[in-house]
């Protein structure tokens, strides 16, 4: 029987391309892929079939990226073989906004602030590496200076202060008022500037009480108010009787107020050099007195101080030709103070012997007597032979 003829296989007959039967095979043949694939989500019904973005192709030269391998973002480096992919950037996290600092008050501010400068001079000390009584002079300075600082940043203000104080005394001294008469002028500007009607109606009050005094004292008339000439009587009578007009006699009667206040002033003037004179006079005299109280008595110097009250008030209450005798008077009535107590030495004990025989650095022994024994005089004789060697 003879050998079966293999079967020749069919050959298959391969479409051309851009015919109907090409087409029709591609789309049979994606279909089939499509259904076969278990990940590949089918279109919903109705949704148009260019909505499927086709793969971007692939440059000439370039390689497509292995299946399953993600394609890096632009801008990126791919990893090279054998080394791990890098790991993604995470996120910036939102600003945190800054927590406002708690406010201290001022005692726990102040206790702060001391802690700090205590830790920091403790620091210096040591690396200054102070020990001992240096130390603790260093701190004391130290903080000495810290208490004195805020002082130092105070000295502008006070400057400031003392000038205008030294102003204000300028003025009140060159307007020679009294305290009564400056407490007047300041409650009377206190009170117009207040705008209380009460008190500028008080103010009003005084101030017309000054008016009348100065045009009594000028010798104007003040019609209603002031009258010159009702302290002229024979003014009065030559205006009543005809022999002066009333303008003539109040023109005397300014003359004569004129005449009277220069002659015032001036005495008062001559009062004042005179109590100035007085003063440097005895002033004199008591430095004398103190030069020869000085010489006189040793303790001077611990008695003046307590003789200072007392020489306020004799300035205060005589007339400065009594001074010198009187601060006299009260210097010697003063008591002596009481001595300062001297230092108490301690008692000698009993004096060592020189050592006996011949190692000079032998330790020194000391020998005690009875009252019999020292009043016989046997320390001098032991002495004696100790030191001849008898």
């Amino acid at each position: 029987m003879p050998d079966p003829v293999p079967a020749t296989p069919a050959t298959e007959t391969t479409p051309p391309a851009g015919s109907p039967e090409a087409d029709a095979a591609a789309i049979a043949q994606f279909d089939a892929a499509m259904a076969s694939d278990p990940e590949t989500t089918p279109l919903p019904e109705g949704e148009p079939p260019d909505t499927i973005k086709p793969a971007e192709p692939v440059a000439a030269g370039e390689e497509a990226p292995p299946e399953g391998e993600e394609t890096p973002p632009e801008g990126e480096e791919p990893p090279v073989d054998g080394e791990e992919p890098p790991e993604p950037v995470a996120a910036a996290a939102p600003p945190v906004e800054p927590v406002p600092p708690v406010a201290l008050t001022p005692e726990a501010a102040a206790k702060v602030a001391e802690a700090a400068a205590k830790a920091d001079i403790e620091k210096e000390i040591k690396d200054r590496g102070l020990k001992g009584d240096t130390a603790t002079r260093f701190r004391e300075l130290s903080n000495q200076v810290r208490e004195l600082a805020p002082l130092r940043e105070e000295m502008p203000r006070l400057r400031e202060v003392e000038r205008l104080h030294t102003q204000w005394q300028g003025l009140v001294a060159d307007s020679t008022a009294s305290a009564p008469q400056l407490e007047q002028a300041l409650a009377y500007i206190q009170s117009v500037n207040s705008g209380d009607p009460a008190r500028l109606a008080q103010a009003a009050k005084a101030m017309m009480e000054e008016v009348k005094w100065a045009y009594t004292k000028l010798g104007w008339e003040l019609p209603g108010v002031v009258d010159p000439l009702a302290a002229h009587a024979d003014l009065n009578e030559a205006v009543e009787d005809g022999s002066m007009t009333r303008a003539g006699a109040l023109e005397v009667a300014a003359a004569r107020a004129l005449a009277a206040s220069t002659t015032a002033r001036n005495e008062a003037d001559t009062q004042t050099r005179a109590r100035a004179q007085a003063e440097q006079t005895a002033i004199g005299q008591i430095n004398v007195i103190s030069d020869r109280l000085k010489a006189e008595d040793p303790l001077f110097a611990q008695k003046l101080p307590h003789l200072k009250p007392t020489v306020d008030l004799i300035k205060s209450s005589l007339p400065p030709a009594q001074w010198p005798a009187a601060i006299e008077r009260a210097y010697r009535a003063l008591p002596n103070p009481a001595p300062a107590p001297r230092p108490r030495t301690p008692a000698p004990g009993p004096m060592p012997l020189r050592p006996t025989g011949g190692n000079s650095a032998a330790t020194t022994t000391v020998r005690k007597f009875t009252k019999q024994q020292v009043d016989a005089g046997d320390p001098f004789d032991m002495g004696v032979r100790e030191a001849t060697g008898k």
